[in-house]
């Protein structure tokens, strides 16, 4: 039977020794087996909650649904290593199963009766188990910590700095270094600062107006790329500043489809500690703040957070994120405060001020969604493109086999070595001598990469002996028809993905001129249009130059 190999570790405190010993341990049991060893899949410090950030895994998966496919199983150390969530084992085994392939384990038992599966599936849930207890444990050792005044992990909040302290009463953790706390105290350059946004809000300063003082003056900013709004509204909801230790304000979900996602917990959910450490913002100060935030909010003069805010922009902006300013690097966002013509405008500009960057330019977001719309249709069922995109796509299936010739004569050599060793240690293993077992296993090693190399010679003779595919002009022509129809009449999503599929950026200019960046390979030449307006500062109307 040929096999393919999976192993995988999760923890930080492991390492690849941890990887290379599950390897040892499986190679033996094949090999004992009688079995042949034909690929190897491993994933490092991930977890087995769940597959989806597994990338070998998935890879994994995919290889053994294909018709190329040349295991018939996959062999791990125990059935913890393949996966802790009894689902997604289930998952994977039904359609592993639907192929031909099981899942075997090198430490524990295969039988293949009903009793034997029962017996799998009671493991199974107890790796579950294992994985959920570790978590509540991990929780109630944070919760603790937190009741302490310590800190949880992570980096301190902007103003604070970590000090670590030695914690004698916990001993040594596993690798023999003693355990230790840490605890935030302000940071002499930093804690300045946050006084002063909060000293600047109460004086009846907007977000933007303190964004763009502190960027005027280059005050160091939290991820030195310069102070926005998002930065400081998080600043003036923080309780750390007033010396409180919070814990517990999200939970962290796991989707059907394995992501993490965090849910926001009711402050009577929360673990709050006063006087962890210095406060850097007195509780006079933090009250007039809330107090203005409530003043503010009954006017509906500064914008609320909303879940799924920037999904929505890119939603109605085919072009969000695809501008970008070429004063600053930053993306251009879309925006519709200035009256009811939607616009594209620098975000950087927009959020932290003319002293980050000067390009006050906004573009009329329905006049340039619709001439690079329009550019792509024009371009699109030319006899020029559709001749240059059956010759492209024709090259790109084919690739495969034209790179086969060159990957067989590196197998070749690579194989070649490999007998080579092999006939040196049968040399030393008749000599005799005292490393016999170590050379024997050796030898054994050499059989299996061996193995490997003529299974993946055999893949690449397939693909060399495919005839050559070739793809008709009516098809491309046809597929060049639907996507006419989804840049007229298509859902938005669709027109935006057809958009990025032949622009690879538009380059916005002070003047407001736009460059296009068109994908190599696409429909579109390097295109420039003059379609768009400086404002001066003390201007908020739009005065658009047209185009045709």
């Amino acid at each position: 039977m040929k096999c393919a190999i999976y192993a995988r570790y999760s923890s930080d405190l492991q390492n690849e020794a941890s990887i290379q010993s599950q390897m040892d341990e499986v190679r033996k049991f094949i090999m004992h087996e009688g079995w042949q060893e034909v690929a190897c899949f491993s994933d490092r410090a991930t977890s087995g909650a769940s597959v989806a950030n597994r990338t070998e895994f998935n890879r994994m998966m995919v290889v053994a649904q294909s018709a190329s496919c040349s295991f018939d199983a996959i062999v791990v150390f125990d059935r913890s290593r393949f996966s802790r969530n009894p689902d997604d084992i289930g998952r994977c085994e039904v359609l592993l199963n639907a192929n031909g392939i099981l899942v075997l384990s090198a430490t524990e038992p295969n039988e293949q009766t009903s009793s034997g599966k029962m017996m799998r599936r009671i493991k199974d849930v107890f790796n579950e188990h294992f994985i959920e207890t570790l978590r509540e444990h991990t929780k109630r050792g944070q919760r603790q910590t937190a009741n302490l005044g310590f800190s949880t992990g992570g980096a301190a909040p902007f103003g604070y700095r970590i000090e670590r302290l030695l914690d004698t009463s916990r001993g040594v953790d596993k690798l023999g270094r003693p355990h230790t706390r840490s605890r935030f105290i302000p940071d002499e350059l930093q804690a300045p600062v946050i006084r002063r946004i909060f000293e600047l809000y109460v004086t009846s300063h907007g977000l933007k107006s303190i964004a763009n003082i502190l960027n005027t003056q280059h005050t160091p900013a939290p991820r030195g790329k310069g102070w926005d709004i998002s930065s400081l509204s998080s600043i003036l909801t923080n309780e750390a500043y007033l010396g409180r230790r919070v814990y517990g304000k999200t939970s962290k979900l796991r989707r059907p489809n394995g992501k993490k996602s965090q849910r926001a917990n009711p402050r009577s959910a929360w673990t709050i500690k006063e006087n962890a450490h210095e406060a850097i913002v007195p509780m006079e100060l933090w009250e007039k703040v809330l107090a203005r935030k409530a003043e503010i909010a009954k006017t509906g003069a500064e914008p609320r957070k909303s879940v799924g805010r920037a999904n929505a922009a890119y939603a109605k902006y085919l072009l969000a994120g695809v501008i970008s300013c070429t004063e600053c690097g930053a993306r251009f966002v879309g925006s519709s405060s200035y009256g009811a013509s939607s616009h594209y405008r620098c975000g950087y500009n927009n959020r932290r001020g003319p002293s980050v960057c000067k390009n006050a330019t906004r573009i009329n977001a329905q006049k340039v969604e619709t001439l690079i719309i329009k550019s792509i249709y024009g371009k699109i069922l030319t006899p020029e493109s559709v001749e240059y995109l059956v010759v492209k796509v024709n090259e790109i299936l084919n690739c495969e086999k034209e790179g086969a010739g060159r990957e067989s004569k590196q197998l070749e050599a690579g194989l070649k070595k490999v007998q080579q060793e092999e006939r040196r240690l049968v040399q030393a293993i008749q000599e005799g001598g005292e490393a016999f077992s170590a050379i024997k296993d050796a030898l054994r090693g050499c059989e299996g990469r061996s193995s490997l190399l003529l299974a993946q010679m055999a893949e690449i003779k397939r693909v060399k002996d495919r005839e050559l595919i070739t793809i008709d002009r009516s098809i491309v022509e046809s597929r060049l028809f639907r996507l006419r129809e989804v840049l007229l009449s298509g859902p938005r999503p669709e027109v935006r993905a057809a958009i990025k599929h032949q622009v690879k950026e538009l380059k916005a200019y002070p003047d407001g001129s736009i460059w296009v960046d068109p994908v190599a390979g696409g429909v579109l030449n390097s295109l420039q249009f003059d379609m768009g307006e400086q404002l001066p500062a003390s201007c908020l109307c739009q005065h658009f130059q047209t185009f045709g």
